[in-house]
């Protein structure tokens, strides 16, 4: 029965990523309203992204820890959240899901050490899409600019 339980961070994060990456394209699918500039764009990336989730999960299986290329992957997981939350509403797009993932990803891999360098990427991200959204004039509520 341990042996059932048994599973590598690669294999486990891998799940998690295809998990996430469906759950986004099933609520990009439910809620077509939420992609605000090119949906079409949306969809091919999502697409994208659960396709290169399923090879990692294939792949998974097949190679040690020591030869995944973890950070090279996060990275990828990292530029498509970015991508996808300029497609969309910033945090309150269906794709802020992503970062419980992204964290969740980083603490298997690189301990805490990986969950706090991730946070500080993630924010960065949220303060870019929020620059971005005041920009265009697309203010949150909760701002007021005098």
């Amino acid at each position: 029965m341990h042996h059932l339980l048994a599973i590598s961070v690669v294999s486990l994060a891998a799940g998690c990523r295809l998990l996430t990456a469906f759950i986004g394209l099933v609520a990009t699918y439910l809620d077509p309203s939420q992609p605000v500039s090119d949906d079409r764009a949306v969809y091919a990336l999502l697409l994208a992204y659960v396709v290169f989730a399923i090879g990692l999960v294939v792949v998974s299986r097949r190679i040690e820890s020591a030869r995944y290329p973890a950070l090279i992957v996060h990275a990828i997981d990292i530029a498509v959240l970015a991508t996808l939350m300029q497609f969309t509403e910033g945090s309150t797009s269906p794709f802020f899901l992503f970062f419980t993932f992204l964290l969740f990803s980083s603490m298997l891999h690189w301990n805490w050490v990986g969950a706090l360098a991730t946070t500080a990427v993630l924010v960065g991200i949220l303060f870019v899409t929020w620059i971005s959204g005041v920009e265009s004039g697309d203010v949150p509520k909760f701002v007021e600019l005098r």
